[in-house]
């Protein structure tokens, strides 16, 4: 069989022979097949996409990675994925004797469960084979936990489809034991269905030459940024603060319209009005606990780390909080920077067009940090790609409020001359929104909130611009 099949698959070996399934351990005889390692990944299933014209799944909540598993694909995008690959999708007794062997043991691992073994009851799905301790006897990867795996078998006859496994959102060990079974209608897609698929002959799956041009994807750098250009996520004017290594976005000269003209029973920048900014380069993401770290560390910042910490620990790549606005401007200035005014802020947020969110007009809790994804912390940065700014700025809704340079107003006096305003107020300009908000209200680009300059909150963070062409 020839087989338009660009990707090198891993493949693991079950032998022929007996083995215990399901509850009532009846012994059951298969002949020999290959299963692959782990779930097939986002990179695989792009690869599929661009090659057969399929259309790409639907953002996760979460965020998209390369080595992370497909989610939200359907049994009937699975079961075009291993046709187009000349493969098949196990039967559930194929996917068991993969995860259990031969000895009936209750989970991949052994008899007793393990959390420490799986992806489960976290955040988001987890890069496949994080979790090697947890392999079947056999050596197969990810066969509890990361996602729900379909399987060819039906559940009810034409109606639903075996799934297996467990996910990364789930809590109950017995769900993740090798003869748990669920199921799903086989156009249901969600956040933590996924696949993985076999082979039962030495001839299937073998890599012919792509009858697409896919070598761009397949020769692209395994970064986020990459991964978001094959996905109609426009690339964006990027470059490098020396001082603390921080990734900046470009946002031109002109003008922008501020504000709306909306009641949301929250001050939204009431009433709209035309600014004028000239070009400046704003940090991709908000400042980080590592960046902040090394700036205590470089300047002998007297920063209490233990009596700040949040209840969810320093995390390098999340968001730095309990930092006040004084600290966030000390941070600025020694990376040669500025916090941003409001109005820079919000340019960088919504562009020219009066978008009501940094990713156009309506409203998608996929594209944010949010209490309305159950989170329960920050989230590390960057990882809503698809929530980035028209200029590529992330997380300017969601994760954390950020402080801007600005005192803050009353809403009706942002549109007069700047002689009117007042300079000496303790309360600075908060913008963003954060993980603790659920409400849309709170994620508009033209959003206000503030806070005391000397005071510091867990959903407060921040992020710096440089005012000039060249960084």
């Amino acid at each position: 069989m020839s087989v338009n099949c660009p990707i090198d698959f891993t493949w693991v070996n079950i032998p022929a022979g007996d083995f215990l399934y399901g509850e009532s351990q009846q012994t059951k005889y298969l002949p020999a097949y290959d299963i692959m390692l782990h779930p097939v990944t986002v990179e695989q299933y792009l690869v599929f996409c661009a090659t057969s014209g399929r259309a790409f799944p639907e953002y996760p909540h979460r965020g998209l990675y390369w080595d992370h598993p497909i989610v939200n694909v359907s049994w009937e995008d699975a079961a075009s994925f291993a046709s187009w690959a000349g493969l098949s999708l196990p039967t559930e007794e194929e996917w068991e004797k993969a995860a259990r062997g031969t000895d009936g043991r209750e989970y991949p691992w052994g008899n007793q469960w393990n959390p420490e073994h799986c992806c489960h009851a976290c955040w988001d799905t987890c890069a496949v084979g994080q979790h090697p301790e947890g392999a079947s006897p056999f050596g197969v990867l990810d066969m509890a936990g990361n996602v729900w795996e379909w399987c060819d078998s039906w559940y009810q006859v034409n109606f639903t489809r075996v799934q297996r496994g467990g996910s990364w959102r789930t809590s109950f060990p017995h769900l993740f034991r090798t003869t748990y079974r669920s199921r799903s209608y086989p156009t249901r897609k969600n956040c933590d269905f996924g696949f993985r698929c076999v082979r039962r002959s030495s001839g299937a799956g073998n890599n012919t030459p792509p009858s697409a041009d896919i070598s761009a994807v397949l020769s692209a750098p395994r970064n986020q940024l990459s991964l978001c250009s094959f996905l109609n996520i426009p690339r964006f004017t990027e470059c490098t603060n020396t001082a603390d290594g921080a990734t900046m976005v470009w946002v031109p000269e002109g003008l922008f319209t501020m504000g709306s003209n909306e009641q949301h029973g929250w001050d939204t920048g009431y009433p709209q009005h035309e600014v004028y900014v000239e070009g400046f380069w704003i940090y991709k993401h908000v400042v980080t606990v590592r960046q902040f770290r090394q700036f205590c560390m470089t300047t002998a910042n007297a920063f209490d780390w233990t009596a700040r910490e949040p209840e969810w620990g320093w995390r390098d790549d999340h968001p730095m909080v309990n930092v006040r606005w004084r600290e966030a401007k000390a941070y600025a200035i020694w990376a040669g920077a500025a916090l941003p005014t409001e109005e820079e802020w919000e340019k960088a947020a919504r562009g020219t067009d009066g978008r009501k969110f940094p990713w156009g007009n309506q409203w998608d809790s996929r594209k944010c940090c949010s209490k309305r994804v159950s989170a329960e912390h920050t989230c590390p940065v960057g990882r809503y790609a698809a929530g980035a700014s028209p200029y590529g700025a992330l997380d300017m809704a969601g994760n954390v409020w950020e402080w801007c340079d600005s005192v803050h107003e009353d809403s009706r006096m942002l549109a007069l001359p700047k002689k009117y305003k007042r300079s000496g107020s303790d309360l600075r300009v908060l913008r963003g929104g954060s993980w603790a908000n659920g409400d849309s209200v709170f994620f508009l680009s033209t959003c206000r909130n503030s806070l005391d300059s000397a005071r510091e909150n867990n959903t407060v963070g921040f992020r710096c611009v440089l005012r000039r062409s060249e960084p």
